[in-house]
């Protein structure tokens, strides 16, 4: 694993991966707003993905590029060596929930909410302790990411309750 200085929002160090010539694509995984780097063997002439809003590739020097995970989801990344031989990546962009989850947590330490991933998109369950509460931790997590599920359970209002509150006033009618 080798530390390479961020470029285009990659907020982590970036992991290094050899290239493979073998005639499936190598799957890579990293998480949205981290950096793996490829070293190629051979000189990289050209890249393209095919989605630039779930990753971005850049050249970073004759035999290596950086990929930047920027969504969720899935997307293919293809590299032309100098004789136009291809070598072909399906590059897996998840949802960092372990930093999301410990976030939840050190806000919210006495909710019971687990936090789970589903493709592109957070579900959200257990139990929370009001209504307020639950709302507050689904706007965490949309500020993380737009695709979340809340099935956080909260405990039920009774129904016919009626809060009030009495204020007396002593009053003096002569004056």
């Amino acid at each position: 694993s080798a530390n390479i200085p961020a470029a285009q929002g990659a907020t982590a160090p970036a992991e290094q991966v050899p290239t493979q010539s073998a005639e499936a694509p190598q799957v890579l995984h990293l998480m949205v707003g981290r950096s793996i780097v490829i070293t190629s063997p051979t000189r990289i002439r050209r890249v393209s993905v095919a989605d630039p809003a779930i990753a971005d590739a850049i050249v970073v020097n004759p035999n290596q590029v950086l990929v930047n995970g920027k969504a969720a989801g899935g997307v293919s990344l293809l590299l032309w060596d100098d004789q136009d031989q291809t070598q072909a990546f399906e590059v897996s962009v998840d949802i960092d929930i372990l930093s999301l989850s410990e976030k939840i947590h050190e806000v919210f330490p006495t909710e019971q909410v687990q936090i789970e991933t589903s493709k592109d998109s957070v579900i959200l369950s257990g139990h929370a302790s009001s209504a307020a509460v639950a709302e507050k931790i689904l706007e965490v997590v949309k500020n993380a990411t737009p695709k979340v599920t809340s099935l956080i359970q909260t405990p039920a209002v009774q129904p016919g309750e009626i809060l009030l509150e009495v204020k007396f006033a002593e009053v003096d009618r002569s004056l």
